[in-house]
């Protein structure tokens, strides 16, 4: 007799066609830091400060292209975190060819 076994239960709750829940209050968030942090903003840059938070709001809740199964700023904590003893970049021929 087989059994077939569920590898991952993980479903994210979409609020609308592509947007997930957490992605909406992370924006929210990160758009309501951003309101506290704009008083250190001089008044003329408030608005184009306003347009680069929201910007970065969406690149880091967007998924990473480098990992597929993952969003970009859990790939940029995954890069943080990592041992640089461990990890080692792979190196194809031609980056090799200037170390001679």
């Amino acid at each position: 007799m087989r059994y077939i076994v569920a590898q991952e239960i993980k479903s994210e709750t979409k609020v609308g066609r592509s947007i997930y829940l957490f992605d909406l209050f992370f924006v929210i968030i990160y758009i309501c830091i951003s309101v506290v942090l704009a008083a250190a903003v001089h008044e003329s840059l408030t608005i184009l400060f306003y347009i680069f938070s929201f910007g970065c709001a969406l690149f880091l809740t967007a998924k990473s292209h480098a990992n597929r199964k993952r969003r970009n700023y859990e790939s940029i904590i995954l890069f943080l975190r990592r041992d640089k003893e461990v990890y080692r970049p792979v190196m194809t021929g031609s980056e090799n060819e200037g170390e001679e």
